[in-house]
């Protein structure tokens, strides 16, 4: 999208529309920042992808610690 001329903005309003989320690693950012991605969407890219991670957390955990799943003094 960067490549097509939009701006960090019009990428990050069809990022969060389209829900996407992606596994990026550090060298994934390096060559999306060297391919001219702007900061504020990988600024927001990094941010979705934590957020996906704690959402994943408390669906995982349970409602008693967090999320949904196991009761407290449960062990696995």
């Amino acid at each position: 999208m960067a490549k097509n001329g939009k701006t960090g903005p019009q990428i990050i309003e069809e990022l969060q529309r389209s829900n996407t989320v992606l596994p990026l690693q550090a060298s994934d950012i390096v060559s999306l920042h060297e391919s001219g991605v702007p900061g504020d969407v990988l600024d927001y890219l990094l941010r979705a992808q934590i957020d996906e991670i704690r959402r994943r957390d408390m669906l995982y955990r349970g409602p008693l610690h967090g999320g949904f799943g196991a009761w407290p003094g449960f062990r696995r």
